[in-house]
Parts: structure tokens; C-alpha cells; sequence
């Protein structure tokens, strides 16, 4: 079987800093946003 995809999941209370810290250091893009869950991608 190969993989064409992967969806890590990380858990924080830190949801805003988080999601800032990947779009700033990793290039990602928001896909999904409300407030408790973001979803990204690269």
C-alpha cells in the first residue's frame, strides 16, 4: 500500500499561536478556521 497523503493532528490550548507559527515558518495555508479547529496545508 502506498500513502498519497498524511493528516497529523496536534493538539493544543495554543490553537492562534499554532496555526501562526506554520503559515510563518512553513509556508502553510489556512484551509479551515473556527476559532477552536484549524485545518492546514501545504
Amino acid at each position: 500500500m502506498l500513502a498519497h497523503s498524511l493528516s497529523p493532528c496536534i493538539t493544543t490550548t495554543k490553537v492562534e499561536e499554532s496555526r501562526d507559527f506554520y503559515v510563518k515558518h512553513f509556508g502553510a495555508k489556512v484551509t479551515f478556521d473556527c476559532g477552536w479547529y484549524v485545518s492546514i496545508g501545504f
